[in-house]
């Protein structure tokens, strides 16, 4: 018996972005009821150092836009 997976349809879109470093840091893929997710980490001149420092971004230095299905964007 061949067991089926369900398809991961993207439905929640995050991008976050840093105010310090001007640059894109992550994106976060999920789907609706965000039980299935991926996120990813860009790679970028300051990567190592955004790493290992992004849980100590205050959050007024680190702006989240968000849309869920076929909503607008909106910062959160």
């Amino acid at each position: 018996m061949e067991h089926q997976l369900d398809p991961f349809v993207i439905q929640t879109i995050r991008i976050f972005h840093s105010r310090v470093y001007h640059e894109q840091l992550g994106l976060y893929l999920a789907d609706l009821d965000e039980r299935n997710s991926v996120f990813i980490i860009f790679q970028g001149d300051q990567s190592d150092r955004i790493a290992d420092n992004l849980k100590q971004i205050p959050a007024n230095d680190l702006v989240c836009y968000e849309r869920r299905g076929s909503s607008e964007w909106r910062e959160v």
